[in-house]
């Protein structure tokens, strides 16, 4: 009996290396893509096809453009589940990282001032020389010059 129980503890689990196994970008891009294909919403899955995620130690990041794409991630509760099954881990988590766009697509856009009269001829002048020859063939002014 004591020879059984000891054969029993030191007997090695043939996936005990998977539950330990560092998983590879690889199997992560690969694991994303399949919970990805499997989803009913088109739209969700759209969201998460441009998602770019990362390997962080034990941790799981995504890394979305929009607050939209966040928050469509937020609410798929099933994925972090499937990634915990694909890969043996029941520590696993998902970060998530919003990263503005270089043009600011999230940001309001900026209001414009309004342009006087005077600026507008400058911009108009600029834009087409010829301005300047109709304006003063036909004596053309501002009203804050008269």
């Amino acid at each position: 009996m004591d020879a059984l129980l000891e054969e029993h503890l030191h007997h090695e689990d043939p996936h005990a290396d998977e539950h330990t196994r560092p998983f590879t970008q690889e199997e992560l891009d690969a694991a994303w893509k399949q919970y990805v294909q499997g989803m009913k919403s088109d739209s969700a899955r759209a969201f998460l096809s441009e998602v770019k995620v990362g390997i962080e130690g034990e941790n799981i990041t995504a890394t979305v453009s929009s607050n939209l794409a966040e928050s469509t991630l937020r609410q798929e509760r099933d994925l972090v589940e499937f990634l915990r099954k694909e890969f043996r881990k029941q520590e696993l988590s998902l970060l998530i990282k919003v990263e503005k766009n270089a043009n600011g697509a999230d940001a309001a856009p900026a209001r414009a001032t309004p342009l006087n009269d005077k600026e507008k001829l400058l911009l108009m002048r600029k834009a087409n020389p010829d301005v300047q020859v109709f304006w003063e063939k036909f004596g053309l002014g501002l009203e804050e010059e008269r």
